[in-house]
């Protein structure tokens, strides 16, 4: 088995191509930007990406239930999906970020800083292919966000590959001189700054922001590993501009208190973090009908599962227009849901049409009655 020295520091050839730079430079590179030497070579590590022959699997409606239940169990036993490096790497510190959000403080997404570290199988072939590009992956987003890398780890192990993400506040250090009164000052605080769970209010509203733009898909998420789903494309993460805008709105709705619950939709998609949010004590029925028509997708599982990260949020009903105004203006996108029951128990999903087109869908059924008789 290749030890840690010789895997971070080798020179790499993935597919036939030399790569510019070893996984240890990129990463010490995250570290401290500034130009440093290349350490000297442990070796040479050749590997390919393999062919992954997409296998059809039908998804079946009707077992919502069932597949969330899937995910439910794979939550702290997921694989990192080597079949698709980079947009698991991307996906991860997204999650990780988010999970930062809900916490008590005063900070930005610029004050935050993450550890990475990788516990890796390097045997089968594919893998050190995909922890180069991981590697990759996380250097070039996090480089896009604004933000360093704290420190990072490397552990070999025989089973399955993991990545585990953290993020924490750079906090300012030090006396701030009287002429910088009006500097920002971050500061981290010591616990969540809101629940995760639904607060019963039948007016309030429950609220879906996803942090990127990315096409919803199912490959690599828990719920393909539940059923052994390969082949399918992953959701590509892959908007760091998006993502500033997001969390910057998203971040003053928790510090001002105008959120008063809130999730991270991250591993195992929009269902698992609905179910997580509601708990035991509440219910919810979601509208996902104005989530389809935007993204061009009537596929109810790609919507649900697919790991695009975001939030959840429950706001009240008198912070609609506030809510609406704030996301409109960073341009946003937001999906009202539905309004926590306390009467119900669990999540149900609904498709009817909201608002203006929900309205308009009436008239035009009416008319169409008329037509007939």
């Amino acid at each position: 088995m290749l030890d840690k020295q010789t895997i971070l520091s080798s020179e790499y050839v993935i597919d036939g191509a030399r790569m510019d730079i070893t996984p240890k430079r990129i990463l010490e590179n995250c570290m401290n930007p500034e130009a440093q030497p290349e350490e000297e070579l442990s070796g040479c590590i050749v590997d390919e990406v393999p062919d992954i022959s997409p296998v059809p699997y039908v998804w079946n409606p009707g077992k919502i239930e069932e597949y969330a239940s899937r995910t439910d169990g794979l939550r702290r036993k997921g694989k990192f999906a080597t079949e698709f490096p980079e947009a698991s790497t991307r996906g991860a510190i997204a999650m990780a970020l988010i999970d930062k959000i809900w916490e008590e403080g005063h900070f930005k997404l610029e004050n935050l800083e993450v550890t990475a570290g990788w516990k890796w199988n390097p045997e089968p072939v594919g893998n050190m292919a995909a922890f180069y590009y991981s590697v990759e992956a996380l250097g070039s987003y996090i480089d896009s966000l604004g933000i360093k890398l704290k420190k990072y780890s490397f552990d070999n192990t025989s089973g399955d590959c993991s990545l585990s993400v953290e993020a924490n506040v750079v906090e300012n250090v030090g006396e701030i001189p009287e002429i910088f009164d009006d500097e920002f000052i971050a500061i981290s605080g010591e616990g969540r700054a809101l629940p995760d769970k639904m607060i019963s209010g039948s007016s309030d509203w429950v609220i879906y922001v996803p942090f990127d733009t990315c096409e919803y898909r199912i490959g690599g998420s828990l719920l393909a590993q539940s059923v052994g789903y390969k082949g399918n494309r992953p959701a590509e993460v892959s908007d760091p501009d998006y993502f500033i805008d997001c969390y910057e709105v998203i971040r003053e709705l928790v510090e001002d208190g105008v959120a008063i619950a809130g999730v991270t939709v991250g591993r195992g998609g929009l269902m698992t973090a609905l179910r997580n949010m509601a708990g035991r004590e509440c219910g919810l029925e979601v509208n996902i009908a104005d989530l389809e028509k935007a993204n061009k997708d009537t596929d109810i599982i790609r919507i649900l599962f697919s790991e695009v990260p975001g939030v959840i949020l429950q706001i009240k009903e008198s912070d609609y227009d506030y809510v609406d105004a704030e996301l409109l203006l960073q341009d946003v996108v937001w999906y009202p849901l539905g309004h926590p029951d306390p009467n119900r128990k669990g999540i149900s999903i609904t498709r009817s049409e909201s608002g203006v087109a929900g309205i308009l869908q009436s008239l035009l059924a009416g008319q169409a009655s008329e037509g007939e008789d």
